[in-house]
């Protein structure tokens, strides 16, 4: 995950593709760093994507925010560092 960290320091935008037996990690890594949902709420990685059956496009911002990416914004961006969170 230290790879994640400096990726965030160095951008303002962190995409990542992270499949289903991930969730968790991707979770406790953005509760245990201080980020919240977009939305405000807090993360909780024993609950949150519980129901999720598939592939989650997640975005981590600098500002300790995270939220879902639409499969249409993830094909057409551009400058945005954009990972598979398996290969981190």
């Amino acid at each position: 995950m230290e790879k994640l960290k400096t990726l965030l320091q160095n951008n303002a935008q962190v995409w990542l593709e992270v499949k289903q037996k991930d969730f968790k990690k991707i979770l406790n890594f953005a509760k245990e760093n201080n980020y919240k949902w977009v939305n405000g709420k807090e993360i909780n990685p024993k609950d949150d994507l519980k129901n999720m059956k598939t592939t989650a496009l997640i975005g981590f911002s600098q500002n300790k925010y995270i939220g879902f990416i639409s499969a249409m914004c993830w094909h057409f961006a551009k400058d945005v560092k954009r990972l598979k969170f398996e290969n981190l």
